[in-house]
């Protein structure tokens, strides 16, 4: 999860103080701050660390004034123990929803935005781009190599069905297979070894 310090911003609502371009992919405690990390600071006991961290970005309260250079790109926030709570919630749903994306498919070399929506029963094959704001409608198929730029949206639902393209049917909704196993070679009737 990548994200630069102006997105950060614009999510809590705070300033950026320094570079606003510097990519952040994790979290740290300030006093085992990183680079590409993401700290806050809030506490008067921890403000030695702040001079001293290597974390990329650390969220403030707006009121802090430092008595020394920070390093760190600075985003300052009304209150920064919320700020830290809203950032986890973001975090937690872009993890989420790019999880949603990477299960579909086995595909470990997709490049899928995390501001794409993704229908249900979505297949992806290798090398697929996806860009953002683009909607994929349920049952999609796409092959590989294959880019979808930005701001692709599929026709409306009304839009009938192509001829002879198979229904999507959910396995929720579907009915129940009748088994062709005898009762005889069901592993529950094997003795145990």
């Amino acid at each position: 999860m990548k994200l630069t310090a102006k997105e950060i911003a614009s999510a809590l609502g705070g300033t950026v103080e320094g570079n606003p371009d510097v990519i952040v992919n994790s979290f740290a405690k300030i006093e085992h701050g990183r680079p590409g990390a993401l700290s806050f600071y809030a506490n008067p006991k921890y403000e030695k660390y702040v001079y001293t961290s290597k974390s990329s970005v650390m969220l403030v309260n707006a009121d802090f004034k430092p008595k020394e250079a920070v390093s760190a790109t600075l985003i300052r926030v009304e209150n920064a123990y919320t700020a830290v709570a809203q950032m986890l919630k973001l975090v937690s749903d872009l993890k989420r929803r790019y999880r949603r994306h990477r299960a579909m498919s086995t595909c470990w070399t997709c490049g899928i935005s995390l501001r794409a929506r993704l229908g249900r029963k979505v297949w992806v094959g290798d090398y697929v781009r996806i860009g953002p704001r683009t909607r994929i409608g349920d049952c999609s198929i796409i092959h590989s190599n294959v880019t979808i730029g930005e701001d692709v949206v599929p026709p409306s639902p009304s839009a009938p069905a192509a001829p002879g393209s198979p229904a999507c049917t959910d396995s929720r909704s579907a009915p129940p297979r009748k088994s062709t196993r005898s009762p005889s070679s069901t592993p529950r009737n094997r003795p145990l070894r």
